[in-house]
């Protein structure tokens, strides 16, 4: 303790010199010379657009002291204030300069691109026209605006998108939106589609007018699409009339009657034909009659040819039916009557000639007779997703067809918005869904009824399903890669291409190879990207280890673990290919009878191993095919128990008894006690330390439950015995050696008597004249006389009084006595050196169990 002591003395000094000198310098001004250099402490060499970084930088003077000088900050890129902090905005290398005064230094810092942060379109103009090739350009950010490759999606329900070329055709006018997109981030734009260019030019039908007269022919332009364009997107205008004349107005100029070719050329290279039916100039005696100037179309309307003569006589006369005009219908004669049967809707101009005379009249035709009811749709193929148009429509005899209001009844199925004339159609669910409609005709008061079947067949691709992310597979097995894949209303769409990224490496071809099969080779999750139509899906794939090919622990050969002690091992495994993990399910086979293996709450491949009995054992543990063994020396623990052993045989007073003194372990293992830490007091005799765990006690008291008390370190130990009374005290030694000197004694004794009784013999002779009286005389005084006797008779009386004792006095005579002899007292009711109830010398009564062998272990 002294030597201890001081060394901490000697610690403590040593610690506050160290501790001045480390201070020293911190307490020391800075320097106020001027600063000669500058350096920029040391900094990552490269960090994202996403992040900022504290750049730091020291000022000293020519002896290298610090100095308290500002620092001025500056970048080549970003921004940089003037603490140093640096927020990188351009990727690449940035150039950071500390100055003080004329004194500057610089480091280079590389700025690499962040994470996504948004979209950027670079679109031209946001008006576009149909059939137009428009180049899909936007750029995926970060949050500094550099250019990011990712790939990213384009989808519109406005024309077709060539995801290969990243271009976009519309086919139909208006607003419409194409929405960009990568991952959750989405930006949308807004485009105006106007009509294409034009591709063809109409003339109108039924052209005719009489000769002498003038028309103005209008004509309509169209897209590729059959979109209406403005006749000044054709250009300038250039007119030709196979007879006649025409402006470049289009205003026609009629002279021989006929039927006439003209054509229009425009300055874009679109070119129009068409028809002129140029009849006679009216005649003062031809005229046209008819029914009604207002027919509809499909009836049958009456037509008669009157001519007026020169003394003013009409009449109808029989003309053939190729005199006549009709831009529209058919002619019939019946019974000197023509029939004329218009087809299509509107004012049309109908004329006849005879003889140099002619006669025209103009008839508006309007929508025949309802005949049936039909249900028209915007597409021919009614996909999941898609807008449809369906709208209502009653048709003549002829086909003319006219929007109706009717009323509606849509599958419940099928999202629908009425419109009267029309629904608004948002299939969803494949299958096959009813629409029918009903309309009421109040000139003929009949019911129309239609219904037609929609069959709703999946859109376009808007999901592809992998495997639930967190899907645990081995890496000796197989992952089957055949994805479903479902439109936006989960139909399921017929399989298509994918293109496969395992790790961000393009897996695509060995995937196919393989049978749509991928066999993993690494350890970990994985992430696996499926890719097709410009959809992706993104899985995580757990590999775990295959079945254990090798297995070992963290210890090579041999562990050495004290008995009762635990000691972690950690346990791997090799799977075919090389993976090494830690052990998740191991058998274990342990030597030592008494030693236990256990789990580590440290978690997988944690195990521990307790030992038991002392010595060497093999511990032996086995994964799947794996085996392995361990050589575990198992070292006496911690003492439990402190054993006092005595030889069975009672002994002698004045003996000398083997007493052996040790400790054991949780397990039963020996523990050496040092004879230095252990106390032996015993009521016997003193103990004389031999070697190891052996003690000689001289046994110098006899008597009942004498006993030896063993202490060390707060364990006890204590055995009771008896020791044999010898004669003498024992002062000749054990009872035999007493008995032979006394049995000397004896012989020796006899011996000399027989000496006496022959030297007695020779007396008797040689005193021959003692007589016979003399010897009578002799015995009669010999003879003891009654009453003369001087030995008392011993009586012993027995006393039957009775003495009552109190429990404290009881208990103090029983404290006083143990005191006395060194040994403890049994309580009433408990036989000495047996099971029971005991008063030691202190007056405290325990409770003591008593083994067969003279153990004694305190219960209480």
């Amino acid at each position: 303790m002294r030597y201890k002591d001081g060394w901490m003395r000697v610690t403590n000094r040593y610690s506050v010199v160290i501790l001045f000198i480390l201070i020293l310098p911190l307490a020391m001004p800075l320097s106020t010379a001027s600063a000669s250099s500058i350096s920029i402490d040391t900094h990552p060499n490269s960090i994202s657009a996403d992040e900022a970084h504290q750049f730091t930088a020291i000022a000293t003077d020519s002896s290298g002291n610090p100095v308290n000088d500002d620092i001025n900050w500056s970048a080549s890129s970003g921004s940089i204030d003037s603490t140093g902090y640096f927020t990188p905005k351009t990727s690449g290398n940035v150039i950071i300069t500390a100055s003080v005064g004329s004194i500057n230094t610089s480091t280079n810092i590389t700025v690499t691109k962040g994470w996504p942060f948004a979209i950027e379109s670079n679109f031209q103009t946001l008006d576009v026209s149909v059939g137009e090739v428009v180049n899909l350009s936007a750029n995926l950010i970060d949050r500094g605006g550099n250019y990011l490759d990712q790939e990213i999606v384009y989808r519109c329900q406005n024309g077709q998108i060539d995801f290969e070329n990243k271009t976009w055709v519309p086919e139909y006018i208006g607003n419409t939106t194409m929405r960009i997109m990568y991952q959750e981030i989405e930006h949308q734009v807004i485009f105006n589609v106007q009509p294409g260019e034009p591709v063809r030019v109409d003339f109108p039908l039924g052209l005719t007018v009489q000769s002498g007269s003038t028309l103005h022919i209008n004509l309509t332009a169209y897209d590729s699409k059959n979109n209406e364009v403005q006749i000044s997107k054709l250009g300038q205008l250039s007119f030709e009339v196979e007879n006649g004349s025409i402006s470049n107005t289009g205003l026609y100029f009629a002279t021989t009657p006929g039927y006439w070719n003209v054509s229009v050329n425009t300055s874009i290279g679109v070119v129009g034909l068409g028809k002129i039916r140029v009849l006679p100039a009216q005649a003062t005696g031809l005229d046209i009659e008819i029914d009604s100037l207002e027919v509809r179309a499909g009836s049958k309307v009456n037509l008669s040819a009157i001519r007026t003569d020169i003394f003013g006589n009409a009449g109808q006369i029989d003309i053939p039916l190729a005199n006549w005009t009709t831009p529209t219908g058919t002619l019939a004669k019946v019974d000197q009557t023509v029939q004329w049967t218009p087809s299509n809707i509107g004012e049309w101009v109908i004329g006849v000639s005879d003889q140099g005379f002619s006669s025209t009249i103009t008839v508006s035709v309007t929508q025949g007779y309802a005949d049936y009811i039909d249900i028209s749709f915007s597409e021919s193929i009614f996909q999941s997703g898609e807008l449809i148009i369906a709208s209502l429509s009653v048709f003549d005899a002829v086909g003319n067809s006219m929007a109706i209001d009717g009323v509606w009844e849509v599958s419940s199925a099928v999202d629908s918005i009425d419109h009267g004339s029309w629904q608004e159609l948002h299939p969803g669910l494949v299958g096959d869904y009813p629409i029918s409609a009903t309309w009421f005709d109040n000139e003929s008061q009949q019911v129309f009824e239609i219904e037609k079947i929609m069959n709703i067949v999946p859109g376009e691709l808007a999901r592809i399903i992998l495997p639930e992310s967190g899907t645990r597979i081995a890496s000796d097995e197989v992952l089957l890669m055949r994805p479903s894949f479902e439109d936006e209303f989960g139909n399921e769409v017929p399989e298509v291409l994918v293109q496969w990224t395992i790790e961000d490496v393009d897996m695509t071809m060995e995937i196919r190879l393989s049978g749509h099969r991928w066999a993993p080779d690494k350890l970990g999750i994985h992430e696996i990207r499926a890719t097709s139509q410009g959809i992706f899906a993104i899985t995580e794939i757990e590999v775990i280890p295959g079945i254990a090919r090798q297995i070992y622990s963290n210890f090579n050969e041999t562990i050495s673990i004290e008995s009762g002690k635990k000691i972690e091992i950690q346990i791997f495994t090799l799977d075919v290919n090389g993976n090494q993990a830690l052990a998740n399910e191991v058998d274990f086979e342990f030597e030592d009878p008494s030693g236990i293996i256990t789990t580590s709450p440290e978690g997988i491949g944690h195990w521990y191993i307790e030992g038991g009995v002392e010595g060497s054992w093999i511990l032996r543990y086995s994964s799947g095919t794996a085996v392995s063994d361990l050589m575990v020396n198992v070292t006496a623990g911690e003492p439990v128990r402190l054993i006092a052993e005595i030889p069975p045989e009672t002994p002698d007073e004045g003996d000398e008894m083997i007493l052996r003194i040790y400790a054991i372990d949780q397990a039963g293992n020996v523990v050496d006690v040092p004879d230095s830490e252990l106390t032996i007091k015993c009521s016997t005799g003193e103990t004389e330390f031999i070697s190891d765990d052996t003690y000689i006690l001289y046994v110098e008291q006899a008597g009942q439950s004498h006993s030896c008390s063993v202490n060390w370190n707060d364990l006890d130990a204590q055995r009771f015995f008896d020791v044999n009374a010898v004669l003498f005290g024992g002062g000749l030694g054990s009872t035999n050696t007493a008995l032979t000197m006394v049995s000397v004694i004896v012989v020796l004794f006899i011996a000399i008597m027989l000496v006496l009784i022959r030297r007695l013999r020779v007396e008797e002779e040689e005193a021959s004249y003692f007589d016979e009286d003399d010897l009578e005389d002799t015995e009669d005084d010999l003879e003891p006389e009654e009453g003369d006797s001087d030995i008392p008779e011993e009586e012993v009386e027995e006393s039957e009084e009775e003495v009552e004792e109190s429990t404290e006095e009881l208990r103090a005579r029983l404290a006083a006595k143990a005191k006395e002899t060194g040994v403890m007292q049994a309580a009433p009711g408990t036989d000495q050196g047996k099971t029971g109830w005991y008063i030691d010398s202190s007056g405290e009564l325990t409770s003591w169990l008593v083994s067969e062998d003279g153990e004694w272990t305190r219960v209480s």
